[in-house]
């Protein structure tokens, strides 16, 4: 059971943004994989997630997922569906076409800064990684192959 709700908040996750996966809160808001003035690691870590800053009692949550630098002042970003829980200068920044599902968006780095942190995508691939180990393993032991 801890498997299966652990892999379902994970997809969740990976697929919506929104709240962190419990399991992986503390290890992505560590000072390794959380940049606060993300400029300079845009590259680096594409397919990152972009968090609110969670200022004024607000939780963070997942609302962009990174996915290129466009120039030198500007990314382009998958506007997650969780986009909702962000505070109105989040959503002025990220609204792109109307509606509320995903979208790609441009965000110009300099005002997205203060306003969103940075989590880099390699604790996340590397949850994954190990959970699918785990069930090829239940898989096997099962005999479901």
């Amino acid at each position: 059971e801890s498997l299966h709700s652990s892999a379902t908040e994970l997809l969740k996750f990976l697929k919506s943004g929104g709240a962190l996966p419990s399991d992986l809160e503390p290890m992505l808001l560590g000072k390794r994989n959380l940049k606060t003035n993300w400029k300079n690691y845009v590259r680096q870590l594409r397919g990152g997630y972009l968090l609110n800053k969670g200022k004024g009692g607000r939780q963070k949550v997942a609302v962009f997922q990174l996915l290129a630098m466009k120039d030198a002042r500007t990314v382009t970003a998958r506007r997650l569906p969780q986009i909702f829980f962000a505070g109105p200068a989040i959503k002025a920044l990220g609204s792109g076409p109307p509606g509320t599902g995903e979208a790609l968006v441009e965000l110009p780095i300099n005002e997205a800064i203060p306003l969103m942190d940075l989590v880099s995508p390699a604790p996340l691939v590397v949850a994954a990684t190990e959970l699918t180990e785990r069930m090829d393993d239940w898989c096997d032991i099962l005999g479901l192959r």
